[in-house]
């Protein structure tokens, strides 16, 4: 199975649970450029790739795995051409998204290590906590007009309450309106504000059928 997807101009990057295509052999993670497959080196090994950033002439690799290009890594690595570890790794879960903020690389999942509780970032040498974290899984992190924002099943974040969504700004975490009345899982920035889908049917209080527009200015989320 195919668990993400990235971009990278005309490249499209495919992350998941595979071991070839049409016999040329693409390991947990393949680039597409229009016509044709290629391998990443000899891929993820040992497990799945759940999330793929692109950043530059940098591929992010997130999921559930233990090798990248063969040598031992903790389900995050890093392809400039070969695999790197990213740090010591992160431990305690699967890693099920990540994205660049402020010039730091963020991870979100059901990983928990205190002091991360599922959600870190990496600091240039190691992953990073923001403390306290988040009481539930994350599954979207994006980044738009300065802020990063989460979702996932999580009803508390940084120590405030929270409906299953919210936002970062490198300083705290804060809500957006009510938030969702169910799971977030995927995020989206869009010319007017962040699109959010899940398993919710309200947002901000608002009827919606799992998706959801949060609109930059009122600060409200409203139904799409």
């Amino acid at each position: 199975p195919v668990y993400s997807l990235a971009t990278d101009g005309t490249d499209l990057y495919v992350g998941g649970n595979f071991q070839s295509y049409q016999g040329e052999f693409l390991q947990g993670i393949a680039r597409w450029d229009g016509a044709a497959f290629h391998a990443l080196g000899s891929g993820i090994g040992n497990g799945s790739v759940r999330a793929i950033k692109v950043d530059g002439a940098l591929v992010y690799a997130g999921g559930d795995f233990t090798t990248a290009g063969g040598a031992p890594t903790g389900n995050t690595a890093v392809w400039d051409g070969t695999w790197n570890t990213i740090g010591s790794g992160i431990s305690g879960g699967t890693v099920r998204t990540l994205e660049v903020f402020d010039g730091a690389l963020y991870a979100g999942g059901d990983f928990y290590s205190y002091p991360i509780q599922r959600i870190a970032y990496f600091d240039g040498t190691q992953w990073a906590a923001i403390f306290p974290g988040l009481d539930g899984p994350a599954y979207a992190l994006a980044a738009m007009s300065g802020k990063l924002y989460v979702s996932g099943s999580f009803t508390n974040a940084g120590g405030n309450p929270v409906n299953r969504i919210a936002t970062w700004d490198g300083a705290g975490f804060s809500t957006l309106g009510s938030g969702l009345d169910g799971l977030g899982r995927t995020l989206t920035p869009g010319p007017q504000g962040m699109w959010v889908g899940g398993d919710f049917k309200a947002t901000g209080g608002v009827g919606a059928s799992y998706v959801g527009h949060y609109i930059l200015t009122p600060t409200a989320i409203t139904p799409s």
